[in-house]
């Protein structure tokens, strides 16, 4: 996907500047906590929306098929509410985006459209992790990187292997 030295640094440079959403929401809720418990009911459903605009874009950018895309973009949004909401969960999503991150590569508008849904997708996701931490902030901010470096690694690795394919 990535072949010349510059696209790779503009690659990892958007990847950290999107994984630093998740850190702009946990900044966030360090400013204003009494926000948190309000409007963790929209959080979750902005949070819900913008995976199911990335899976439909992707699936629309891939497979050309709007009605499709729309599909699976909302049975997308009805699986994410109907599961509970868990720290798991969301780890889990904010891991797939390293893949959904890698393949919007495809073209530059397609990457620029992801790589922005999925910092708008961090910051409620750091929001509603700081919301019932007791922790010192120090030890949240390192509990953030723990929890969801992941994205961080699926997309590079990711990246990596797929450039060894292509030079068999």
């Amino acid at each position: 996907m990535i072949t010349s030295f510059s696209a790779w640094l503009t690659y990892f440079g958007t990847l950290f500047i999107v994984f630093l959403g998740v850190y702009a929401g946990v900044f966030l809720a360090f400013i204003a906590p009494e926000e948190l418990k309000a409007g963790r009911r929209y959080f979750r459903g902005l949070m819900h929306a913008i995976a199911g605009f990335i899976v439909g874009l992707l699936i629309h950018a891939y497979f050309l098929n709007i009605y499709i895309a729309i599909m699976m973009g909302a049975l997308t949004v009805t699986t994410l509410y109907l599961l509970p909401d868990r720290n798991l969960v969301n780890q889990l999503v904010y891991f797939a985006f390293g893949l959904a991150y890698l393949f919007s590569t495809k073209t530059e508008t397609l990457f620029l459209l992801v790589s922005a849904l999925i910092f708008l997708y961090g910051m409620p996701l750091g929001s509603i992790y700081v919301e019932n931490n007791q922790k010192s902030k120090a030890t949240i901010l390192s509990d953030v990187f723990l929890a969801y470096a992941t994205f961080i690694v699926v997309a590079l690795f990711s990246n990596l292997v797929i450039m060894q394919l292509l030079k068999m």
